[in-house]
């Protein structure tokens, strides 16, 4: 069994698009602005402001400095670099090395089911529009907390939301294909 990845650890990603530390594959990668919404405590209508941009932007760098995945450094004070694969979606506080920080971390399993309709997604991924902040969607939890998150373009939201629920969908069914098996497996 693989340990669950947490708030706190540190991932690398220096390994593109395969597996990551042996614990994490990638489905997809970039950067997000995002709050929660929902369940019990204070609700905050607020981006999140990620807690190593003022740190970072004392260092010299490339604002500038691009590759395959977009920018490397923070585009903003309410930026994260966020990765989806099949231990969930994670909210990362920078990409300038190959280790990164997890500041939050919704795990696959916890997110509502999800549906294609004739109008697009609904349950534990929706869109919710464009808007000044950005062009947003939502990942709905089993609790009804609701990741809201908001990315730079209209293509870069849908191929969120279809990598979101391409890994929902994967660990659906691998869920229910080793629920039903029994004695020991790998898998490879």
């Amino acid at each position: 069994m693989t340990e669950s990845l947490k708030e706190g650890d540190t991932i690398d990603l220096s390994a593109p698009d395969k597996v990551v530390s042996d614990r994490f594959g990638i489905a997809y990668r970039g950067w997000c602005k995002f709050f929660e919404w929902g369940g019990t405590g204070e609700m905050k209508l607020n981006f999140y402001v990620n807690p190593e941009y003022k740190e970072l932007a004392k260092k010299p760098y490339d604002e500038e400095a691009e590759d395959a995945y977009g920018l490397v450094e923070i585009p903003g004070p309410d930026q994260f670099y966020f990765v989806v694969g099949p231990k969930g979606l994670m909210a990362l506080t920078s990409r300038r090395n190959n280790m990164a920080k997890i500041s939050k971390v919704l795990p696959i399993h916890e997110m509502k089911p999800v549906v294609r309709g004739k109008i697009g997604y609904s349950g534990g991924v929706e869109d919710i529009g464009n808007f000044r902040e950005g062009f947003c969607w939502k990942v709905v939890k089993s609790d009804d907390v609701e990741w809201i998150m908001c990315s730079s373009s209209n293509d870069k939201k849908e191929d969120w939301m279809d990598a979101i629920v391409k890994v929902k969908g994967m660990a659906s069914i691998m869920t229910t294909e080793l629920a039903e098996l029994e004695g020991e497996i790998t898998l490879a």
